[in-house]
């Protein structure tokens, strides 16, 4: 069969990784004999425009999307049109949203035939042996699958997680066309994403594991760099950005990694995510000694209460203190942000403006709270809003808000907590003119204090660590730092 894979724009409108998602499935199809092509409508040559010719083609049996909440109603227009086609094709929806509301999906949109919800490669493999190697297609027993039958949508048990990551292909790497790619703008190299682990056994209100679960697992460290080695030496990779929930909580691990990757002699530098309560000030210095120029915190608020209430589990002192080991190991930080918590308050934002600019972090965001389906913030949405998709999305103009606040009240202070702190003079000294970062660097920082000085020069403030909201991992990982 011909399977094509399509990865859509994401809510900011570009994709700057490939799917890893998608390309892991990709590997399941061809490791069965069927002919797979990769085609993403979100990278930098195609800027979210999907051409008719890539289908007409290819001629696919199988199409494959993954699915953005924020994005839901244009994909469902896409799958229309794919239908208009050709009706023979087998159209497969997939990610965190149909994850987490997978059967609400498909009864609102009869041109999806199949979503698979949770971890996708074994659900979608059984898929693919069902329909080439029977005439029945009964789908009864494949664990995971949501899909009709007498003009009923029917919604098969959950698949169980996979327990052994290293037992996963790789994925298809040569279906990428890697110049379509900005990838992260911190560095000058070129660089992909690369996953060491899923699942997240901590509970924070606004995140979206509905793919991954709560369960954590990982890969063994020479199977990770193997990976790593594979596009450095294939594909002309030169820096990692290792953009999962939980990537530097573990010591032992990491220490593994180092000698993994001397062993295998995979060199260059790498950014990753970390939770501020689990970096102590000698990892830190172990991770800059590595190859590590960035790591990128997740702090949320400046408000201990709101903190305790969404279920961060963690203390300002201990956000300061991270913060301030990572700028003395000489690492660049970035710091994440939220507006629009369901307790906020002018106080509170001033708050969380306050403790951004305590912490001096080169690279901030401030995201609106966004109450994606499947996080505990959904029950909380308001009637009128509850299937609006593209309100779910934290650079709309008129976004979902949980809060005491208005939508555009959200984005006014989004664009002011910007400005008080990236677009402020102090941030021009400290991190272009009176530093020690390198003209590249500088160039990139001085570029976001633009952004945020003048916002409508600069159509997106998120040039370095960038990624949407529902990152992408097996169709759409799920949202946590």
């Amino acid at each position: 069969m011909k399977i094509l894979l399509i990865s859509c724009a994401p809510p900011q409108g570009v994709n700057e990784f490939p799917s890893t998602g998608l390309l892991y499935l990709a590997s399941v199809g061809r490791s069965r004999g069927h002919e797979v092509r990769y085609y993403d409508i979100g990278d930098r040559k195609n800027r979210g425009r999907f051409d008719p010719a890539v289908v007409l083609s290819f001629d696919p049996d199988i199409i494959g999307i993954n699915a953005y909440t924020a994005r839901m109603h244009d994909i469902a227009g896409l799958i229309r049109r794919i239908k208009a086609m050709n009706s023979s094709i087998l159209t497969v929806v997939g990610g965190a949203h149909v994850s987490a509301c997978g059967r609400e999906t498909m009864e609102g949109e009869p041109s999806i035939d199949i979503a698979v919800d949770g971890e996708g490669e074994g659900t979608f493999g059984e898929l693919l042996d069902r329909i080439s190697g029977s005439s029945k297609k009964n789908f009864a027993d494949i664990d995971g699958l949501i899909y009709r039958k007498d003009g009923t949508v029917v919604q098969n048990k959950p698949r169980e997680l996979v327990t052994d990551l290293d037992s996963l292909p790789l994925p298809a790497y040569d279906l990428v066309d890697w110049q379509a790619y900005r990838g992260e703008s911190l560095f000058r190299e070129r660089n992909a994403a690369v996953y060491s682990s899923r699942g997240c056994p901590y509970r924070c209100i606004y995140c979206q594991q509905s793919i991954f679960g709560r369960t954590y697992r990982r890969r063994t460290p020479s199977s990770f760099v193997a990976e790593m080695k594979l596009l450095q030496e294939k594909y002309g990779i030169r820096a990692f950005y290792f953009f999962e929930d939980l990537f530097a909580v573990d010591k032992n691990w990491l220490d593994r990694f180092y000698v993994e990757r001397k062993r295998q002699n995979v060199n260059g530098p790498w950014a990753c995510l970390g939770r501020v309560d689990s970096l102590d000030e000698r990892m830190l210095k172990d991770m800059r000694a590595n190859g590590c120029r960035a790591v990128y915190m997740g702090v949320e608020s400046g408000s201990q209460a709101i903190l305790e209430d969404i279920g961060k589990n963690i203390s300002i002192d201990r956000v300061v203190s991270a913060f301030s080991g990572a700028r003395r190991a000489g690492l660049i930080t970035g710091a994440y942000f939220m507006i629009g918590h369901r307790l906020d308050t002018k106080q509170t934002i001033d708050a969380t403006i306050r403790l951004a600019e305590r912490l001096r972090a080169p690279i901030v965001f401030f995201s609106l709270c966004v109450p994606f389906p499947g996080t505990g913030l959904y029950q909380y949405v308001p009637l009128d809003a509850r299937y609006a998709w593209e309100r779910y999305d934290e650079n709309a103009d008129n976004p979902v808000s949980v809060s005491m606040f208005a939508p555009s009240e959200l984005v006014f202070a989004q664009r002011r907590a910007m400005l008080k702190t990236v677009g402020s003079l102090r941030y021009l000294c400290d991190n272009v003119l009176l530093c020690a970062n390198s003209i590249f660097v500088r160039w990139l920082f001085f570029k976001r204090w633009l952004a945020a000085r003048f916002p409508r020069l600069l159509v997106s403030s998120r040039t370095c660590g960038s990624g949407s909201s529902e990152p992408d991992n097996e169709f759409c990982a799920g949202r946590c730092r």
